[in-house]
Order: structure tokens, then sequence, then C-alpha cells
């Protein structure tokens, strides 16, 4: 049996110095305690999420048309990832159904499950979507706004190291 450790990411936070935002407030920064670092390889599914698509004076943070959000992550995984060449990978993508629409979640069936051979000492957390037009590229998800829009993502860790402790 392992344990679960628990990682709530997000780019609003109630702590000071706990987490570091860009300019455009897309894409957040986590340090990693080294305790939880050098626990070494682990298990992480993503457990739950929610992306605000826009703040509440109406701005949002992708133009009318664009239909998919994207979290990516720098934690490494193992496997490959054929739209970046390995890394950063995706965390998972959530669908837009309307223009008007203004929180979604990642879709998925069940929690994206992965393996993480080491933590990076910073996790980045980066919302993204794909642009409407040819190349449809993973561009930031900010729609240059520099105000806050809030999202949150859940990640359930269990390390390999703790299998043989109980």
């Amino acid at each position: 049996m392992r344990d679960n450790y628990i990682i709530r990411i997000s780019n609003t936070t109630l702590a000071s110095n706990v987490i570091t935002l860009n300019t455009a407030k897309n894409l957040a920064k986590f340090e990693v305690p080294n305790w939880l670092r050098s626990k070494g390889k682990c298990n992480i599914q993503v457990v739950s999420s929610s992306i605000a698509l826009q703040n509440t004076t109406g701005t949002r943070v992708i133009e009318g048309g664009e239909n998919l959000i994207v979290m990516r992550t720098n934690i490494a995984m193992l496997g490959y990832n054929t739209e970046t060449n390995g890394l950063p990978n995706v965390l998972g993508t959530a669908i837009v159904p309307l223009d008007t629409t203004r929180v979604v979640a990642l879709d998925s069936v069940s929690a994206m499950e992965f393996t993480c051979t080491q933590l990076p000492p910073v996790i980045e957390v980066e919302r993204m979507t794909y642009k409407k037009t040819t190349p449809f590229n993973l561009v930031a998800a900010d729609n240059n706004s520099t105000d806050v829009v809030p999202f949150q993502i859940t990640l359930q860790l269990s390390f390999y190291e703790d299998e043989h402790k109980h």
C-alpha cells in the first residue's frame, strides 16, 4: 500500500510566496519541497480541475471560436508527446461548448494517470488553447489579459518508495 499525497496548484492563492505567476497569469509555478522530491518515482493522477474562462468583468481568456482549453505541465512522464517533442506534457483538455461558457473542467472518463520518474524542482501548470486559425498551434489562454482568471488542478501522488514501508 502506498500513501497518497495531494498537490493542488492554482493561479490564485491565500498563502504568500507559494505560487509564482507569469505576467499574463496563465502560468503558475510551485516550488516542490525537497522532502517530496527526494521520494523519487511516483504515480500521478489528475483528480480534479476547474478552469474559469472569464473574470468578473467579463474579460475572457480565449477568443470567440476557440473551443479547447489545454492544461500543460513540465512534469516528466513515461511515454512521449508528439505535439511537444516530449516536454511540456498535457495533463488534460477541456471542451468549451459555447463562447458564453464561463467555467470548464478537464474532460475524461477516468482520471489521467501516469508515472513520473522524478518530480521537477518547480512544477509549472499552464492554461493554453489552440489557435482558431491555421496552424492550430497551442498558445497561451490569456487573450492579452493581465487579470487573474482562476484555474486549479489537483494532483494525487503515490510514491513507489512508500509501497514497501507499510
